[in-house]
């Protein structure tokens, strides 16, 4: 089993060095994405950013940290339905979060709460108790225009002294933010634009289909190192199901790397939750025990189950390469 995460001590930044490529928030035709990074939390001020259809996106104060909220010009919040995976609400950014149950050190696992990746849903067409059924019949049906999802990254967390007996508090951190929502309540084909972007790479879009899951839906950097524009896709075969990274370089060159790549862990392309490009100078990310970072050409795809596992994917010269930098034993197969 994989060591736990090396969290912030007491007064001081969590260790990860360098700072996660700057890639855009891209949305699928018909959606609107909303993009923020390093927002700044501290001095347990309140932190209200706008969002285009007149919502605000409020980390609000708590006594342990921040509540995240997505609110409607009436101050209704629409991000209610958010689901817990496991344990408290991934809208509460709260210390105890990150610290062992007898408030000493690090969380090690003792404490169920989620970590550094937070997800968040929100729907305008609820209201009411919980924001899980209407209020009324004047609102818009389940899925309509502004139906959304989105992730929060958590970097340089500063808690308090550990102090057993008390709960750990979160006094500043730093967020980046992706949301996307749907612009309005007629549905147009939201794999149009990658099949025309992926099929004038080489692909078939009749044999594959892009993943809508993932945020963002694409990514965008430079795997390669030669200066040019790369863009990543997951897809999915449409005859057997099986997933793959599909890779276009420069526009013009497609590379597909599918699950039974050796640079990719069996069982994984499946169940990626999040991803992201990293700089190849990124270094470590933080994770006790992890790997040396590696000598890769061009950025870092790291393909991430929260809190499970972390796998990256990366070029080292001119050639496909994986790096498992922590797994999580589960009882899963």
């Amino acid at each position: 089993m994989a060591k736990p995460r090396a969290l912030a001590s007491a007064l001081a930044l969590l260790a990860l060095t360098g700072a996660a490529a700057a890639q855009e928030c891209l949305a699928a035709p018909g959606h609107d994405s909303f993009t923020a990074t390093g927002i700044v939390l501290a001095d347990g001020r309140e932190s209200v950013l706008s969002l285009p259809p007149g919502w605000t996106l409020t980390f609000e104060p708590a006594p342990a940290g921040w509540s995240i909220r997505i609110r409607d010009r009436g101050g209704l919040d629409l991000s209610a339905l958010t689901s817990p995976r496991f344990g408290p609400d991934p809208r509460d950014l709260f210390g105890w979060h990150f610290r062992n149950a007898a408030n000493s050190g690090p969380n090690a696992g003792d404490v169920n709460a989620p970590q550094l990746v937070r997800d968040i849903r929100f729907e305008p067409g609820l209201a009411g108790t919980a924001g899980i059924k209407p209020s009324d019949g004047s609102l818009g049906p389940v899925g309509a225009a502004g139906a959304g999802a989105g992730w929060f990254r958590l970097s340089d967390l500063v808690l308090t002294p550990p102090e057993p007996g008390r709960q750990a508090a979160l006094l500043g951190v730093r967020v980046d933010a992706c949301l996307t929502w749907r612009r309005d309540s007629v549905a147009p084909d939201p794999l149009a634009e990658w099949r025309e972007q992926m099929g004038a790479c080489g692909l078939d879009p009749d044999a594959w289909e892009p993943r809508a899951t993932l945020l963002p839906a694409l990514l965008a950097g430079d795997v390669d190192g030669d200066g040019s524009l790369d863009i990543v896709a997951m897809l999915d075969d449409r005859a057997s199901g099986r997933a793959a990274v599909a890779v276009c370089r420069a526009g013009t060159r497609l590379t597909l790397i599918g699950e039974d790549d050796p640079a990719i862990p069996a069982g994984l392309l499946p169940r990626v939750e999040a991803w992201r490009l990293l700089p190849r100078d990124h270094g470590p990310t933080g994770y006790v025990g992890e790997p040396p970072w590696p000598q890769a050409d061009g950025d870092v795809i790291a393909l991430e189950r929260i809190e499970k596992s972390l796998d990256l994917l990366f070029m080292a010269g001119g050639a496909w390469r994986g790096l498992r930098i922590f797994r999580l034993v589960t009882d899963e197969p």
